[in-house]
């Protein structure tokens, strides 16, 4: 659980001017204090948000940190009119699977098999 942690690390990829450098990490130890964790109010719930600023922000420069805009999330029309047969890609670390030697996120690709009106 979340709240019987103390220390957390995570790995993020260095970068340079050219941009990623694949296979080279920087390990960022997270205190899990109450100050660098808010916990999710429903106690049942075991989630809870990081405050990684003041861990990575030595480290800005020189960790490659890509960012995702509100531009980048599907609208609600745009998922209302999604059918079955979509092609999706997932990129991420599902249930904790990644590329460990390289840092680097799966890529899955698949088909929606339910309209999103039903779900």
């Amino acid at each position: 659980m979340v709240e019987d942690t103390s220390t957390i690390t995570i790995r993020i990829t260095e970068s340079n001017t050219q941009g990623p450098i694949i296979g080279q990490c920087k390990n960022i130890t997270i205190d899990m204090s109450k100050q660098s964790v808010i916990l999710h109010p429903d106690e049942t719930i075991d989630l809870a948000a990081i405050l990684l600023a003041p861990y990575i922000s030595p480290y800005l420069k020189s960790l490659y940190i890509p960012y995702i805009t509100k531009d980048d999330i599907a609208t609600d029309i745009y998922m209302k009119n999604i059918n079955i047969l979509h092609d999706i890609i997932m990129i991420g670390y599902p249930d904790g699977i990644m590329d460990a030697v390289n840092n680097m996120p799966v890529f899955r690709k698949g088909i929606t098999a339910t309209s999103s009106h039903r779900l």
